[in-house]
């Protein structure tokens, strides 16, 4: 099976013999609702990130075109929905890995899925361990053009775009 198709154990059954797919697995698979309950959206456009403004609104699309429906900015640094948590960080170092470790723990201790976006990139360190525990790492530049950095963050991507097109596939355009 080639790295970027949902696994055949992601897909969740759904009413009327629909199947969906989640990339964190089959925990709290009662939260991620109907195909109906999530609007079909295009991929978010790249645009300029220059200031944590600009970065949080960028997460927080994503996070919708994730099935984060009810995504919205938290403060400087997060944007939460009801399933989720993603954290901004702005540093051009990148992200090491106890950093990701702590937005995994405070997602966990909320029972929320935990994701990461960074201008900087990521440690190696960082990306084996988020690899090992669920955690969706992305990566962008100050274009906004965003990239999946860890396995999860790859599968959500590939699952959210296959979603979507089997969505406005099956939706009457005219």
């Amino acid at each position: 099976m080639p790295e970027n198709e949902p696994r055949p154990d992601r897909l969740i059954d759904l009413s009327e013999g629909r199947r969906r797919w989640w990339p964190f697995g089959r925990r709290n698979i009662e939260s991620v609702g109907s195909v109906a309950d999530t609007a079909v959206r295009l991929r978010p456009l790249p645009r300029e990130v220059s200031d944590s403004d600009q970065g949080l609104d960028m997460i927080r699309d994503w996070m919708r075109y994730f099935a984060f429906i009810d995504a919205s900015r938290n403060d400087e640094s997060t944007v939460l929905s009801s399933r989720g948590l993603a954290h901004l960080s702005l540093d051009d170092q990148g992200v090491g890995t106890r950093e990701v470790m702590e937005i995994h723990s405070i997602a966990a201790m909320s029972d929320k899925y935990a994701v990461v976006f960074s201008r900087g990139g990521f440690t190696s360190g960082a990306i084996r361990w988020a690899d090992k525990n669920p955690t969706a790492l992305f990566e962008f530049d100050r274009d906004g053009q965003v990239k999946a950095s860890s396995e999860t963050a790859q599968r959500l991507l590939a699952g959210s775009d296959e979603r979507h097109l089997a969505e406005m596939s099956d939706t009457d355009l005219d």
